[in-house]
């Protein structure tokens, strides 16, 4: 069905030129006879018309522009004569993060039209807001195609520019609600046209009758049933005759609210079948909160079948919050439309059993006396079901509502979307519906809206009642495939889940380590237990109690009789995907629901790593990210880049760490196992004296770039960037015959970004003693964060250069018996970030997202010249950012800037300054120096 939707969509997109001048770019229909562009495709056409093709045919109407807005980049062209038999897009707001777009269009390389995919990352912070995606080529000639979002089958946006120049990977667009804001009759337009022609809307029903129910494991064995609604249109509200009828019978004006009736257009989505149980309220109670903390057991009528009721609406809000994170799925509470949508079920009477219900099919107050309590109606009541399969609509509990409360459907949005009160994000009350077990009939109506909150004697909210509850839905997902069909089935069928467990069982349970004769020859070479159980070799940097196994070493160490060693490796061996140790997520989740509480991370200096498994913001990147050398490092990191978007997993396992294997092992052959505890030769030493960098998270003294704080959200660039430039310079050396040893240069201490290293979490880091050389050689700096045991000494005894060496350590501090490696740190100057936990050092970095201040360390300070020919990097970075757009082009082109360095034009401009300075400021480039002395020439500065 996508596939339909695909070729719908191109039929839609139209090729547009100007006669006589050079180049293309691309439109689609919007109306039968206005076509949507960028004002950029069309600039240089005046008034002159512009020429419109359509599947290489070329007997088309010319177009002239009817509006053209510069300054959001958007051009409405006017066929001059309309089209009858071709389509127009079905235009729509919603997108989400990491949603599917698709597109077609006439990018340079392909005159003749092509598709192109790309994943949304979100809005840019400009005004007006500019949509974000990566990994799809925005060549030039593509702008002004629609983006069409794979989840809800409508166009939410339009390209617009490529974020890379150099490759045209990822881009950018404009979205859906700037076009509204500066159309406002495209509503209009699409209104008429859709209903005229049904050809989009059909698609769209089709999809949505191809959805299955999906039920949310809430753990121990609790699952919350939802429901498919499929896309469509009603009729939302109460007619004005029927409003007046109920006013005179019931003696009040409350009917009012429900006017004036309106069509609206609803999206698919997932809706609970039921009102949220007390059982599966408590299973999300028990997790992490966001804002709020939230009672177990809240409700007055207890069982574990019975709604939850007493609840709030900002405690319905923060279930919800909780929900997402445990799922991976976006849950909320449904828009109001949605939820009258889900209740109507096609029909257009009060309830939708009909004209009128009794007690029997709804639990509601039939002689208003009192006398009820909350209860459930069994699923096996068909009566209670309505034509979508939901229960208890009518009665029970009131259900709380996304939306604000609004007096009328005065300027009520259309499209089934929450319907919010600008500027007024904290407004107290909010929309129920449904009616209850203590209300009477009229109540319980499809249409009925209510507002059962009120404020005390002393001012405060009451929201919380015995017959207030909710019901969640779920936004539309599409079940990601893994690469090559693998999937979690096929992964449990293979019996390679038990055989890893054993193999982690047996290597913690056998402490015998093998020989140095056993394993003389393999890539475990030169690996000599010590007093602590094992060390870090440096020529290899194997971390303690890892083991790599590949059919080599088994062979070997089977020739040398080591039995127990080399049955363990055997196991090992999987000639599976890589994405295999990404499934591993599945297998663990019960070991994951034996994890500490948050309180017990706090109180103890254990399992912080562990823990953070279970935490959405963490991702700690598997072996196939660490893979250098000859052994297909782009590879590894495009194939699990693919996997991860395909699969969306809420955690990516590492199981240990692969920077010690051979270069003739092939990618698929690689299993790593390790168990943990990481001990350091304790014969080693940090030397040096001078103290790096302080690295205060809340104060004034330094702060994080934006580099590194992006670098924490996108765990594959931080892991693969140093690698892939180190790969580049090694083949450009091989290339040229160059020495083995690079020109050496002074490191910088005074550019913006201090860190350009890699992030991980666990042992060594990943870290090979060729890319370590590499760091060292080119002076960059390395930082490593780590949530646990003696792993972070790895990048100290690696790098050994505490001037150029940060630790950022998860836990409070060491064990008792290893006080002595942390008076190591302490006198070699190794400054470290000690913090209680994890999860706030990891919230913190990515609070920080603001360049350095200009306070550098104290200890940098006294070093620092007083000549007024010193460069001062942060009011270099400040007069660049001060550039216009055409400035800092002129200024990039004198400077020679290659643009794969710099982002677009459209990104902010401290993000295009920053890029500028580290360019100058890395190992072969100009130098401050420089940047400065062009600077001052252009800008006429003495």
């Amino acid at each position: 069905m996508k596939e339909d939707l695909a070729e719908l969509l191109k039929s839609c997109t139209l090729k547009l030129s100007i006669p006589n001048k050079a180049g293309w770019g691309t439109g689609f229909l919007i109306a039968p006879d206005r076509i949507l562009t960028c004002a950029h495709v069309v600039k240089t056409a005046g008034f002159e018309a512009i020429k419109v093709s359509w599947q290489n045919k070329e007997d088309f109407p010319t177009a002239t522009i009817e509006r053209f807005i510069e300054s959001s980049d958007l051009a409405l062209l006017r066929l001059n004569s309309p089209l009858k038999n071709l389509p127009c897009v079905y235009l729509d707001k919603e997108v989400n993060p990491n949603d599917d777009l698709y597109t077609f269009g006439y990018p340079d390389e392909f005159p003749n039209g092509a598709p192109v995919t790309f994943s949304y990352e979100g809005l840019t912070g400009d005004s007006p807001p500019l949509m974000k995606f990566k990994l799809g080529q925005a060549r030039p000639g593509l702008s002004g195609s629609p983006l069409l979002n794979m989840r809800t089958g409508k166009v939410c946006g339009m390209a617009k520019f490529t974020l890379d120049r150099g490759t045209n990977l990822g881009g950018g667009g404009v979205p859906m609600t700037s076009i509204y804001a500066e159309f406002r009759e495209l509503e209009g337009w699409q209104k008429n046209f859709h209903e005229n022609d049904q050809t989009w809307s059909n698609y769209l029903k089709n999809l949505s009758n191809s959805l299955t129910s999906y039920n949310a494991d809430l753990g121990e064995g609790v699952f919350l049933e939802m429901v498919p609604i499929p896309y469509g249109t009603f009729m939302m509200g109460t007619p004005k005759e029927e409003i007046e009828r109920l006013c005179q019978v019931y003696k009040r004006d409350h009917f009012r609210n429900e006017g004036p009736q309106r069509q609206v257009s609803v999206s698919s989505f997932y809706m609970g079948k039921y009102p949220v149980t007390q059982e599966q309220w408590r299973a999300i109670a028990r997790l992490k909160h966001f804002t709020r903390p939230l009672k177990e057991d809240p409700s007055k009528f207890k069982g574990h079948k019975r709604p939850v009721e007493n609840v709030s609406w900002k405690d319905a809000i923060e279930f919800c919050k909780r929900l997402s994170k445990l799922t991976g799925k976006k849950f909320r509470l449904p828009s109001e439309a949605e939820w009258e949508y889900a209740c109507r079920a096609g029909t257009e009477t009060p309830f939708h059993f009909g004209e009128t219900i009794s007690t029997k099919e709804a639990n509601y107050n039939g002689n208003y006396n009192g006398t009820t309590d909350v209860d459930y109606f069994d699923k096996v009541i068909s009566s209670n079901k309505n034509g979508f399969g939901l229960y208890d609509l009518h009665g029970n509990v009131w259900e709380w509502c996304q939306d604000p409360w609004h007096g009328d459907y005065q300027g009520a949005p259309t499209d089934g979307r929450v319907w919010d009160r600008e500027g007024e994000e904290n407004y107290p009350y909010h929309v129920m519906r449904g009616g209850a077990w203590n209300h009477e009939l009229w109540l319980s109506r499809s249409a009925t809206r209510n507002l059962d909150c009120y404020k005390d004697a002393k001012d405060h909210i009451i929201d919380r009642g015995s017959d207030m509850g909710f019901r969640v839905v779920c936004e539309l997902f599409e079940e990601k495939q893994n690469m090559n069909t693998l999937t979690p089935q096929m992964f449990k069928d293979s019996g390679f889940s038990e055989v890893l467990g054993a193999i982690t069982k047996r290597l913690d349970e056998d402490t015998e380590l093998p020989s140095p004769d056993e394993v003389k020859g393999t890539n475990i070479g030169n690996y000599a237990p010590n007093a602590q159980g094992s060390n870090i070799i440096s020529s290899q940097n194997i971390s303690g109690n890892t083991f790599i196994g590949t059919q080599n070493n088994y062979n070997q160490l089977s020739e040398q009789k080591s039995e127990t060693k080399a049955k363990v490796m055997l196991e090992a061996i999987s000639e599976f995907d890589i994405g295999i140790i990404v499934a591993l997520r599945e297998e663990f989740r019960e070991l994951f629901s034996q994890l500490p509480s948050p309180q017990a991370i706090k109180d103890e200096e254990t399992g912080v790593t562990d823990y953070l498994f279970k935490w959405e913001k963490t991702v700690i990147y598997h072996c196939a990210a660490t893979f250098v050398g000859d052994m297909g490092l782009e590879k590894a990191a495009l194939a699990t880049e693919r996997f991860i978007k395909r699969r969306q997993p809420k955690t990516v396992v590492m199981l240990g760490i692969a920077g010690g294997m051979s270069r003739d092992v092939k990618l698929g052959d690689v299993v790593v196992v390790t168990t943990a505890n990481n001990y350091l030769d304790r014969g080693k030493a940090v030397t040096g004296g001078e103290e790096t960098f302080t690295f205060e998270m809340g104060g004034d003294t330094y702060r994080c770039s934006d580099d590194l704080a992006r670098a924490v959200q996108d765990m594959e660039f931080a892991h693969s960037q140093l690698y892939r430039e180190w790969q580049e310079e090694a083949r450009k050396r091989k290339e040229a015959q160059l020495p083995s040893e690079l020109p050496q240069k002074e490191w910088l201490r005074d550019k913006p970004e201090f860190v350009h290293g890699a992030i991980a979490s666990g042992s060594v880091v990943g870290a090979t003693q060729p890319f370590i050389d590499w760091l060292k050689k080119n002076n960059r700096n390395y930082l490593a964060i780590e949530m646990e045991g003696a792993g972070m000494l790895s990048a100290v005894y690696s790098h050994a250069d505490p001037k150029k060496t940060l630790i950022l350590r998860g836990i409070s501090d060491f064990a008792d018996e290893r006080k002595q490696e942390l008076d190591q740190i302490r006198k070699g100057g190794i400054r470290r970030y000690a913090m209680n936990n994890a999860i706030t050092l990891m919230w913190k970095l990515l609070e920080a997202q603001i360049l350095p201040k200009n306070e550098m360390p104290n200890s940098e300070k006294t070093q620092q010249s007083s000549s007024s020919n010193q460069v001062k990097p942060n009011e270099l970075l400040d007069t660049l950012r001060r550039l216009i757009p055409a400035q800092f082009n002129e200024l990039s082109f004198r400077l020679n800037v290659p643009n794969e360095y710099l982002p677009h034009q459209n990104t902010p401009q401290i993000e295009r300054a920053t890029a500028l300075l580290t360019w100058a400021s890395a190992p072969g480039g100009i130098g401050l120096t420089r940047v400065k002395e062009v600077v001052n020439d252009f800008l006429g500065n003495p």
